[in-house]
């Protein structure tokens, strides 16, 4: 069994206040929060590469709540397969639900190196739209 031990810097906090030294991420915990920034993060905002990221939080406003489904979970996936090569996942491993104020995507994926299946959970609320006032 191979033992997975990638290194990524923490977010959202990488430098540790009371320490002083960069924070690191590995295993699990680095791959959720790679997940975190991925789908966060509309293509065009990151300097230098204009494709990475994912059309999530596009999607989910730009329809005034109405949440195409089919079209968000492949944009993920899409997302996932060209930007996180350390997992597994499709379309079908994302659930969406929808309550008054807040939308819930669950993730669920395998890594690759080690067959382990893990989940990513996320919130998006009316005030992580980027266009609004």
């Amino acid at each position: 069994v191979k033992i997975m031990n990638q290194k990524t810097f923490s977010f959202p906090q990488i430098i540790n206040r009371t320490s002083g030294k960069i924070e690191m991420s590995d295993n699990v915990q680095s791959i959720n929060e790679c997940l975190g920034i991925l789908l966060r993060t509309r293509p065009g905002e990151l300097f230098g590469d204009p494709d990475w990221g994912c059309y999530l939080i596009d999607r989910v406003f730009k329809y005034q709540g109405v949440i195409v489904e089919e079209l968000i979970k492949e944009d993920i996936a899409t997302a996932v397969r060209k930007y996180e090569p350390r997992i597994i996942m499709s379309p079908n491993d994302v659930i969406i639900s929808k309550s008054v104020n807040e939308i819930r995507i669950y993730i669920k994926y395998t890594i690759k190196e080690t067959g382990e299946i893990n989940e990513y959970n996320m919130s998006i609320t009316p005030r992580d739209n980027p266009d609004r006032i």
